[in-house]
């Protein structure tokens, strides 16, 4: 039989696991998406606007498939 403080100590365990792998997925998101964008995965769906010399970038389909996919996940 299994003792009640290896019983605590594995559960410890297995919450800071837990928690390590969900809030890495969760707070590194942000640095995820930046890479993404950088990257230009899915840019074939924005729209450029070019005023006065300046390129603005209207991303709203690649912002709801990046938003999607973490959904997903």
């Amino acid at each position: 039989m299994v003792s009640e403080n290896l019983k605590n100590a594995l559960r410890i365990t297995t919450g800071f696991v837990e928690i390590f792998f969900i809030c890495g997925l969760v707070y590194g998101w942000g640095a995820f998406d930046y890479i993404l964008k950088e990257e230009s995965v899915y840019q074939e769906l924005c729209e450029e606007k070019s005023e006065s010399g300046n390129v603005t970038v209207n991303c709203e389909a690649q912002d709801t498939i990046y938003v999607s996919f973490f959904l997903i996940i």
